[in-house]
This record gives structure tokens, C-alpha cells and sequence, in this order.
């Protein structure tokens, strides 16, 4: 009842909200991070293995790359080396 007798302001009249700042204050809750857990002696030999395999693996990928190449040289001199054969036979 108290409510009606109050009168009721316009919406025009209200003044707008202020705006809200977004940014973080920092004052959230803390969390506690959860504690490690320690490297074990099988932990580190296990990530030294792999670490192992991956190094083994990227220098096979090198060496057959290297290989790779070693043998296309070879047979771009061999054709060269043919063409200018048989070039020398035409001439003759």
C-alpha cells in the first residue's frame, strides 16, 4: 500500500546507471595451485628415453634426406655425363 502512495518518477527524469568498470581489480579469490608432484627417478628416465627416440628420429629423417639428395646429384651428373658421350660420338 506504502507503494502506491509514493509517486512514481518518469523514466525520462531518471538518471542513466553509471557504467560498470570491466577491469580485473585483482581481487578475486586465490586459489592455491595444486603441488607438484615430484620427478621420480623412472619419471626422468622415461623422458630421457623419449627425448632420445624424438632426437634419433629427426637425425634418421636428416640422413635419408642427405641420402636422398646425394643420389639425384648422382644421376643428374651421370645423364650429363652420357649426353656429353654421346655428343661426342655424334660429332665423330
Amino acid at each position: 500500500i506504502e507503494d502506491s502512495l509514493r509517486p512514481a518518477r518518469s523514466i525520462l527524469t531518471l538518471k542513466p546507471l553509471l557504467t560498470i568498470d570491466l577491469k580485473d581489480k585483482g581481487k578475486g579469490v586465490l586459489e592455491e595451485p595444486e603441488p607438484e608432484k615430484k620427478m621420480t627417478r623412472s619419471d626422468l628416465d622415461v623422458a630421457q628415453i623419449a627425448k632420445d627416440a624424438e632426437v634419433a628420429r629427426l637425425v634418421y629423417e636428416e640422413e635419408l634426406a642427405e641420402l636422398k639428395r646425394e643420389k639425384e646429384k648422382r644421376h643428374r651428373e651421370e645423364e650429363a655425363s652420357k649426353a656429353a658421350i654421346a655428343e661426342m660420338y655424334d660429332e665423330v
